[in-house]
């Protein structure tokens, strides 16, 4: 079961917050490679909603995939954080 996390939603804040941890988290490990190819930080888009998912069952999830390239001339990363 899923559903996107709407923009005005305290969630969405907290997770597209730059200086809150999760944006912290993400930057610290992409910083040499940012700094190697004059990057600035990396942000949520706002263009891609935020999903939240829930597996019912132990051990479900989702299958191996490969994501759609959506914006072709810059850097991108999926982070997937699992509660």
């Amino acid at each position: 079961m899923g559903a996107v996390i709407e923009r005005d939603s305290d969630v969405y804040t907290i997770l597209g917050c730059e200086d809150g941890s999760l944006c912290r988290l993400v930057n610290s490990l992409v910083e040499d490679e940012k700094e190697e190819e004059g990057l600035g930080s990396m942000i949520l888009s706002p263009d891609i909603p935020i999903e939240i998912r829930i597996y019912e069952k132990q051990k479900a999830g989702m299958a191996w995939h490969v994501d759609d390239i959506i914006y072709q001339n810059t850097k991108q990363i999926e982070v997937v954080f699992t509660l």
